[in-house]
């Protein structure tokens, strides 16, 4: 297919414009692999009208302007997301379509906000607060995603989050005074750690390296209500994808 070309004079065009851009037009149609087509911006003069019909020309088509408009912007076309998708899932999206924006919309269709890469990377390289996840109203289900974790249990399909994260990396009895109603804690495999998150009251558990637990601490868990996922990854790999769980809302 040839590349469309418009060759245009002055605003205000005299005979030299007009005859300009005809000429130039029949030119680049004989000499290069282009459709050129001659236009004008303005009304042309009694003197250019007589040339034209004396030699039998067509006058130019005429437009009103060639300022650049949004019709001509090359816009990316990228399906809207919702505002409940994670991070992680935002940033696939945009690698995945070559884009450095998403447009967000609500339940109606309606743009509420735009998502963009560096609007994720200010994420990531400003101090977070620990309680972050409770505060952006992270849901069970972006978390499982982003850690590619499987449930073991949750008492509703929902978090209740209202504490922190904590990687339980420290002997149980030290954690006493760290673990907090409500945290979500970072945890291997380690029983008595299992256990001493648990009477903390803990709102999630997230056992690393694919880990599973006893029945003994799954009923332990339903008795205080606390979810528990199971995660591939190590405790630090965990502690630094989570925060990837966050809603794009936030």
């Amino acid at each position: 297919m040839k590349d469309l070309i418009y060759i245009i004079g002055h605003k205000n065009p005299d005979t030299d414009s007009i005859c300009s851009a005809i000429a130039y037009s029949e030119l680049k149609n004989k000499m290069t692999n282009t459709t050129a087509v001659p236009l004008r911006l303005g009304e042309i003069n009694r003197e250019t009208e007589f040339i034209l019909n004396y030699f039998k020309v067509n006058k130019p088509g005429f437009i009103k302007t060639v300022k650049v408009q949004v019709s001509d912007l090359n816009i990316d076309k990228i399906a809207p997301v919702s505002p409940a998708i994670s991070l992680k899932m935002a940033w696939s999206i945009m690698k995945k379509n070559n884009t450095k924006t998403l447009p967000v919309i609500d339940g109606n269709d309606k743009l509420i906000g735009i998502v963009s890469s560096s609007d994720i990377a200010n994420i990531f390289i400003d101090v977070w607060n620990s309680d972050v996840l409770s505060k952006s109203n992270t849901s069970l289900e972006n978390i499982l995603d982003t850690l590619s974790a499987k449930c073991i249990y949750s008492p509703s399909g929902e978090l209740n989050m209202k504490g922190k994260v904590v990687v339980a990396a420290m002997q149980p009895e030290s954690s006493k005074d760290i673990f907090e109603e409500g945290d979500i804690v970072i945890s291997g495999d380690r029983r008595d750690t299992q256990d001493m998150i648990l009477e903390s009251k803990a709102s999630l558990m997230i056992i690393t390296g694919s880990h599973g637990v006893d029945d003994d601490v799954l009923d332990k868990a339903k008795e205080y209500g606390c979810s528990i996922i199971t995660t591939p990854y190590d405790s630090f790999t965990a502690a630094r994808l989570i925060l990837q769980s966050i809603p794009v809302s936030y």
